[in-house]
């Protein structure tokens, strides 16, 4: 005879879930609030720079393309860094 078979759990409801789930993580929700912010910020702000870079490029300027070529591709690892430790928590 197999136990799972004669054994059935109530499932839990919506209101139980969102309970139980406010309990564990309610204590660092406003911590990782904030981290994920700051996060975002530094994201946003290094989309601004390579905007700049982009604008700056494509400007009848004599500028190096390489060189900013260059930091673009920086400024998207920093932005992946970023991501991944927000991902990661």
């Amino acid at each position: 005879m197999d136990y799972k078979d004669d054994i059935t759990l109530p499932s839990p409801s919506q209101n139980d879930k969102a309970e139980i789930w406010e309990e564990i993580h309610s204590p660092f929700l406003s911590q990782d609030i904030e981290v994920i912010e700051t996060a975002l910020e530094g994201i946003e702000l290094r989309l601004q720079q390579m905007l700049a870079l982009a604008r700056l490029s494509a400007s009848d300027s004599d500028v190096d393309r390489a060189a900013l070529q260059k930091k673009i591709k920086w400024l998207k690892g920093e932005i992946n860094r970023i991501a991944d430790q927000i991902e990661n928590g």
